[in-house]
């Protein structure tokens, strides 16, 4: 009986520890799972970051560059001999220092460099052969492509001076729209900051990433060349093994209790997977209230505008009816002389305000999304034919010649018919609001039958938007600034609606201004039939007389 229980308490310890065994290795693998999931995690996490800031980087580059290659002086600079003195304020020691560059180069359409600046030589820096290479054949694409009319930047990391670059490259151009047809692209502007020790350190302690570097080999990350070419360099950091270190910490505690609390573990981290979705869960909604509370609260303010909007309207629309009963003496009262003037500067005003309370109030409903759109084949000839009487007008009162490209009656769009014209009047009626007398403004037709498009664009010679102002069009309120600017009455709400009606109805609305040179405005439309359906559009300008 002893020999028989002996064996079956040996049966049943192996048993236990095969048990317990298994139960440690399915809590292993279980947590090593996880761990490992957690750590591709962590890893794709910091990527995006990376990723993120290189992006980030590369496109202020690209806008620094593009802002300043797309430039009249800076055209003229380089179709003349070398002006030193221009380059010190425009291109050398001024632009490293403003936009934060190490090397600025220029290119010809050949390959050579025809100016260089380095800023740690604060002069011409000696260029290998090597270097000068790998800029040629994409200078001489860039401007193949912009001679073509396809102006366009390309960004990525470079090696140069033995140095991993971040590098943005433009062709140089005119922005003036009567120049662009003679003067096409000759030379290639590149600016280039260094991605140094210190930029890293940086980078590294905003996002904690430890031993972030820039090999030429054995990257986690590759940084793309610019215009096609192969990646030189990528991005290498040490990973947070937040899963494996959560393993080497628990290892010992394991193994000394597993025999003990094997099942525990087990279903301890089945619960913790259980907490960390409700959690992940949680936040999700967390964030979605937040969102919702926000745009609740975003629709309340524009209802609470709109409905304080409508009480307006009321006593303004007595104030100008009124006014205008006693400025044309329609009941023959013998009102006097004066007191008909001072009614037409009530009614004037009464109107002005009436103008600003209907934009708040389009604007309000928009922004609480009770605007809707009526989307139909609208003839481009009719409506702004209609549009272009009315502000002959205007025109004529401020000194400006308005003119209108003829359009064919057959060129149809999709478009809302209404947000159609209060785009043309309020972009005409800016046009010829910011324009000084004697000058022009002209509406013009492009119809892209290939792309079964239609842009109308509106062309001033006026005051233009300053660069810090037109990075903000699209905001409610936004005007631009200087004293002739100011001497204008507006609140800054016409653009801003006449952004949001464009996108409603399936256009796009954009603006191109040299401050001190004038502003085109361009609106771009699909066509309401098939591109060869669309005839006869013939240009010639019709005076505003």
């Amino acid at each position: 009986m002893t020999g028989k229980l002996g064996k079956y308490t040996t049966i049943l310890a192996v048993l236990v520890v095969a048990i317990v065994a298994i139960a440690a290795g399915l809590l292993a693998t279980l947590l090593q799972a996880s761990a490992d999931r957690l750590d591709r995690q962590q890893l794709a996490s910091e990527k995006v970051i990376v990723r993120s800031v290189v992006k980030r980087q590369l496109a202020k580059l690209e806008a620094n560059v593009r802002d300043y290659a797309v430039w009249d002086d800076m055209y003229d600079r380089f179709q003349r001999k070398s002006d030193p003195r221009w380059d010190v304020e425009n291109l050398g020691r001024y632009g490293t220092a403003t936009f934060q560059l190490d090397h600025v180069l220029v290119f010809s359409f050949d390959g050579q460099i025809v100016f260089s600046y380095g800023a740690k030589v604060n002069g011409a820096p000696p260029i290998a052969a090597a270097d000068e290479k790998r800029f040629q054949a994409i200078a001489k694409r860039l401007i193949s492509e912009g001679r073509a009319g396809r102006l366009q930047a390309v960004t990525g990391v470079i090696e140069f001076a033995g140095e991993p670059q971040f590098v943005a490259m433009h062709p140089i151009a005119v922005a003036s729209e009567k120049r662009k047809v003679l003067d096409l692209p000759n030379f290639v502007l590149v600016y280039m900051k260094t991605i140094d020790a210190m930029y890293l350190e940086t980078v590294a302690e905003d996002f904690s990433l430890g031993g972030l570097a820039v090999p030429m080999s054995g990257w986690m990350d590759p940084l793309e060349g610019p215009g096609g070419l192969p990646p030189a360099y990528g991005l290498t950091w040490d990973s947070s093994p937040g899963g494996k270190q959560f393993i080497s910490d628990s290892s010992g505690m394991l193994l000394t209790v597993a025999p003990v609390v094997a099942a525990m573990l087990i279903a301890l981290a089945f619960g913790w997977v259980a907490v960390v979705n409700q959690a992940r869960d949680a936040e999700v909604r967390s964030v979605q209230a937040q969102v919702e509370a926000a745009e609740e609260t975003s629709r309340a303010k524009s209802l609470f505008i709109a409905n304080m909007s409508h009480e307006f309207r009321t006593p303004l629309n007595a104030v100008n009816g009124l006014s205008e009963l006693i400025k044309n003496d329609t009941l023959d009262l013998g009102v006097p002389d004066k007191y008909k003037e001072y009614a037409g500067d009530i009614m004037a005003s009464g109107q002005h305000l009436l103008r600003i309370v209907n934009n708040l109030l389009l604007f309000s409903k928009i922004e609480a999304k009770q605007h809707q759109s009526s989307l139909e084949a609208v003839s481009l000839a009719e409506e702004v034919t209609s549009t272009y009487r009315m502000l002959r007008v205007l025109a004529e009162q401020r000194g400006v010649q308005l003119t209108c490209q003829y359009i064919a009656p057959s060129v149809l769009v999709t478009a809302d018919r209404q947000a159609l014209v209060q785009i043309v009047v309020n972009v005409v009626g800016n046009a010829l609001k910011f324009s000084p007398a004697n000058s022009q403004v002209s509406v013009e037709f492009a119809v892209m039958r290939e792309l079964g498009l239609c842009d109308v664009r509106i062309v001033d010679q006026g005051c233009g938007i300053p660069e810090k102002v037109l990075q903000q069009l699209g905001q409610p309120f936004v005007q631009a600034e200087g004293t002739y600017a100011r001497r204008e009455q507006g609140t800054g709400l016409g653009l801003a609606i006449c952004l949001k009606l464009a996108a409603q109805m399936g256009a796009r609305l954009s603006i191109d201004s040299v401050e001190e040179k004038g502003t085109t405005v361009t609106l771009r439309l699909p066509l309401a039939v098939a591109p060869e359906a669309v005839e006869g559009l013939v240009s010639r300008a019709v005076a505003a007389a």
